[in-house]
């Protein structure tokens, strides 16, 4: 993802899953989101534009967004075969990635993918 990001032809990051966790609820409109891509390191960071959120969502509901959403989202296929049991998602457009010129200092998450920095 991180050409398309770059590119600037994705314009928006989704998050979904089974429980209500970051960034669901942690995120608003004027905050920085910092992009790492794996084995690229810091490769951007946008300001947030709009945030979308959704509960207690059904396989209707993902498919509903899938398909309104996809052009701005450019998710492959598998990514919402592997989502259709969610119940919580959350859409984020932001502006136009620009380069890090300090990267935030964030320890090492272990497989968490998002990080609220204070």
């Amino acid at each position: 993802m991180a050409p398309l990001l770059i590119s600037g032809r994705k314009r928006a990051e989704s998050r979904f899953a089974r429980s209500r966790r970051a960034p669901f609820g942690c995120v608003s409109p004027g905050d920085r989101l910092y992009f790492r891509a794996a084995g690229l390191g810091w490769i951007g960071v946008a300001v947030v534009r709009r945030v979308e959120q959704w509960e207690n969502l059904t396989p209707t509901g993902i498919d509903r967004i899938r398909r309104r959403r996809q052009g701005i989202i450019c998710a492959p296929p598998h990514y919402w075969a592997q989502r259709c049991d969610c119940r919580f998602g959350v859409l984020i457009w932001f502006d136009r990635l620009s380069s890090v010129r300090r990267p935030p200092d964030v320890p090492r998450q272990y497989g968490n993918a998002w990080v609220t920095l204070a």
